[in-house]
């Protein structure tokens, strides 16, 4: 599978696209959409967002649309459907990877707000609306609210299953440079000790983004 980025368009849109092969299972929606661009985005992180929406369809080549590092590549070959994978291209001369001290927040219900103080890591509300209701991006102090078609590729409708956030990782995955995001928090009941979980941990790692689970707001 070839994955390319595609570049804002005359509706506002950009996202990523997925070209089948030989081998590939065929994904339901070849293209992962949102409005609007990212500011900032890193090689890694490009290619850590293209393996989180089609990596499980890809098998026997995966084609990144830039160069990314042999820690990331072999996290992606690991997430892949097929038994062997190579994951092209590699680049092997090192680079410094983003930064940040902020955590997005997904899946919150609408009632949730983060409680930032000066001093303290920041969270972001990732609101991500169906682009078949919404349209357009807009951003305050603590929330980022962006249309996607990124609902139509959840793996499962289970909201515990980690994969019904794959669409939503993914777009988290790509904005997360531009607002110095270095950690997503996913509601508390999605299952992290999952295997599919510890996988997508791995490519989250290699790009320096953590996977965290929000507070249980029923907790004592």
């Amino acid at each position: 599978m070839k994955i390319i980025w595609q570049p804002t368009d005359d509706t506002g849109r950009s996202g990523l696209a997925a070209v089948v092969e030989q081998y590939d299972a065929v994904p339901p929606i070849s293209k992962l959409l949102f409005d609007g661009a990212p500011r900032l985005l890193t090689a890694e992180r490009m290619g850590a967002a293209a393996a989180l929406a089609f990596g499980r369809f890809s098998s026997g080549s995966v084609v990144l649309p830039r160069p990314v590092a042999p820690a990331l590549a072999q996290a992606i070959q690991d997430y892949c459907a097929g038994s062997w994978t190579v994951v092209s291209p590699v680049v092997f001369e090192p680079a410094a990877l983003p930064v940040g001290a902020s955590t997005f927040v997904l899946g919150a219900p609408p009632e949730f707000r983060p409680d930032n103080e000066w001093g303290r890591p920041r969270q972001f509300k990732l609101d991500i609306r169906r682009a078949d209701a919404y349209a357009g991006q807009l951003a305050s102090m603590d929330e980022l609210i962006i249309a996607s078609n990124a609902y139509l590729h959840a793996a499962t409708d289970d909201v515990t299953d980690i994969g019904h956030f794959l669409g939503d990782l993914a777009v988290a995955v790509l904005f997360s440079e531009s607002l110095q995001v270095d950690s997503i928090a996913l509601p508390h009941t999605v299952d992290l000790g999952s295997a599919a979980s510890q996988k997508i941990q791995n490519i989250l790692a290699a790009c320096r983004l953590g996977l965290t689970s929000q507070e249980d707001p029923t907790a004592a």
